[in-house]
């Protein structure tokens, strides 16, 4: 159920779109993650439009969705985020010798758009704001209240 797009090549993108076009439409669910690229988690990185393309010709409804990480007693983008040269095995072996991994998942009220690049504007912004909702924890690696 894994749909995935080489994100070096931009002649890519309407394969992709099509695709989730299709799926959308056969009434599967669809989860995009925006970022485009892996970041360490201690921000949420600017959004690309690209894929709300379909989203936005259909008016679809899009529920923005900010996932936070948190390993008791270290900051979780130390330890969860595979985002820097390390080895893919190296971090695997890394990630499942964590005594404790939490996640939590927030959402904001959904949103549609009409143009691409403004409504990932949009959606980042949101996520941002959720993501600044759960900063002090991921700064520190305080346990949360």
């Amino acid at each position: 159920g894994t749909l995935y797009i080489k994100r070096n090549v931009r002649s890519d993108i309407p394969r992709i779109t099509a695709e989730i076009r299709e799926a959308h439409q056969a009434g599967v669910p669809i989860v995009v993650f925006l970022e485009a690229n892996t970041s360490s988690g201690e921000t949420v990185i600017p959004f690309r439009g690209a894929l709300l393309q379909p989203a936005v010709n259909e008016s679809w409804t899009v529920l923005p969705v900010h996932l936070h990480y948190r390993v008791p007693g270290r900051p979780a983008y130390e330890s969860v985020a595979w985002h820097d040269d390390t080895p893919f095995l190296l971090h695997v072996v890394r990630l499942f010798g964590l005594p404790r991994i939490e996640a939590t998942i927030s959402t904001a009220p959904a949103q549609t758009g009409t143009e691409r690049k403004a409504f990932a504007a949009s959606l980042h912004e949101t996520v941002l704001d959720l993501h600044r909702a759960h900063a002090p924890a991921a700064a520190t690696g305080a346990a949360a209240p």
